[in-house]
């Protein structure tokens, strides 16, 4: 992931996804370093995602050359769709 900050600086952070099929997603944020032993920051997703350190499912309600689109239900129930875009 990465976030774009103010004169175009950003920030990134890191994990790993799979296809599952049936239009799933998984998402997987619990990977660590020498630098990182607790995977915290560099492998954890952004707090304003709401998607938490772990593995994450995501249903893709859309997938085209240029466009994505991505539901996630949080574990207190607040859906959230996600929508990727290429520029």
């Amino acid at each position: 992931m990465r976030k774009i900050l103010p004169h175009n600086e950003h920030e990134e952070r890191w994990g790993t996804w799979k296809e599952l099929g049936d239009n799933m997603l998984q998402l997987d944020f619990t990977h660590t370093d020498d630098s990182h032993p607790d995977g915290k920051d560099l492998y954890t997703p952004w707090p304003e995602t709401h998607i938490t350190r772990g593995i994450t499912e995501l249903k893709v309600l859309k997938l085209e050359v240029d466009d994505m689109r991505l539901q996630y239900t949080a574990d207190d129930g607040t859906l959230y769709i996600y929508f990727l875009n290429k520029w």
